[in-house]
This record gives C-alpha cells, sequence and structure tokens, in this order.
C-alpha cells in the first residue's frame, strides 16, 4: 500500500479519532512541578513560540508518513488557544548553526507571559 494510499482513505472521521487517541496516549510529561501546563486561557495574555520548527507541519510529521489530511502547526494550534501569539524562529533549523536570530527571540521572549519553545 505504500505510495497507493489517498487523503480520502486516511482522512476519514474514524481515522482521525483514532489517530487523535494515539497522540494522547503516547504524549509523556515529564516533570510539570510548577504547574505551568495545561496553559490557561484566561491566564495566558500574550505568548511566544520559539523554534523553528514551530510552523513547519511536514517536519513535524517525520519521515514515514501517509498522506496529511489537515495538517495543524503547533504554532497554529497555539494561535487559536491565545490570540496574542507571537512567532520567532531563534535559528534557521533545528542544527542552529548561526545564532543571528536569537536575539529577537531573546528580546520578544521577556515581553510576553509565556514562551512554548518548539524544537
Amino acid at each position: 500500500l505504500e505510495g497507493k494510499l489517498t487523503p480520502q482513505d486516511v482522512c476519514s472521521e474514524e481515522h482521525q479519532t483514532l489517530a487523535l487517541e494515539a497522540a494522547r496516549q503516547g504524549i509523556v510529561l515529564l516533570k510539570n512541578s510548577r504547574g505551568y501546563l495545561p496553559l490557561s486561557k484566561t491566564q495566558t495574555k500574550s505568548l511566544a513560540v520559539i523554534g523553528p520548527n514551530a510552523n513547519k507541519g511536514l517536519t513535524l510529521l517525520g519521515n514515514y508518513f501517509g498522506p496529511p489530511c489537515n495538517i495543524i502547526t503547533p504554532l497554529q494550534g497555539l494561535q487559536k488557544y491565545v490570540a496574542n501569539t507571537l512567532y520567532y524562529p531563534g535559528c534557521e533549523d533545528v542544527a542552529c548553526i548561526s545564532n543571528n536570530l536569537f536575539g529577537e527571540a531573546l528580546e520578544n521572549a521577556n515581553k510576553v507571559d509565556t514562551v512554548v519553545v518548539v524544537v
């Protein structure tokens, strides 16, 4: 079936529900001692999302996936959750060879209530 599946094959409501449940069961929170998560919709007034992969949907799918249905990047999801969400890549890619984008990310991280880093 590799290469022969279409969005119609994998984007049914049944498959989407199964994928969501698998994702929920696969998430592991290692530590939340200060109780920052889940983010509060009422208390989080401003948010900075930092990281080169925060808005790269295909990158986050990995190297083994079927046809994508409706990709929502971490940035897009957080923008729906917190209206005042700003994005700063911080690096050009995950190798982060250059620090030329650090300054903007750090400066703006200090201006918001909450920062989420996506690498």
